[in-house]
């Protein structure tokens, strides 16, 4: 049985579908590089200048407040992208005890980007817990310094009760 394509028309085949393989190898690396430019805006021109602002207010009323700001795990020979994040730990202060001892509990709250999943999660720990808290999640579009204000104080609120 003879068939009807020549050639020509297996090798035209090909050669398009690597032209058009190329073409979205090519979309998806320009949609990679972009996310990876918002999760930088995000973190550097909003969540760490709002994280920034509520850590001196902390630290004028006496708690102590670090923000820490790092990628998490590799890159892989596959793909560029990491999880990012950016934690607070906020040790509220404490009056001494009687003996003069003065007992301090580190609380955790941050930002956590999945590149795979395209969302922001914002996530919590305290003294204790095994696992951080699941808080919410963001599009990178939706984080604004109110919506970053917001889920801190709400955290801080929990852990602040006196």
């Amino acid at each position: 049985m003879a068939s009807s394509k020549t050639l020509e028309d297996v090798l035209d085949n090909y050669d398009e579908a690597l032209k058009n393989r190329v073409v979205r190898d090519g979309e998806r690396r320009n949609q990679t590089e972009q996310f990876a430019a918002d999760v930088e805006h995000a973190i550097e021109d909003i969540i760490r200048p709002t994280m920034e602002a509520i850590r001196k207010t902390l630290q004028e009323r006496g708690h102590r407040c670090e923000i820490e700001d790092a990628p998490v795990g590799a890159t892989t020979s596959t793909s560029q992208e990491r999880t990012r994040q950016i934690v607070m730990t906020v040790e509220a202060r404490r009056e001494p005890t009687e003996t003069g001892s003065v007992v301090t509990h580190s609380h955790r709250f941050g930002f956590l980007v999945m590149p795979h999943e395209r969302h922001l999660h914002a996530i919590s720990a305290t003294m204790g817990q095994r696992e951080p808290q699941h808080r919410a999640v963001f599009e990178i579009s939706e984080v604004t310094p109110d919506a970053v204000r917001d889920q801190v104080v709400s955290f801080l609120a929990e852990v602040l009760r006196g």
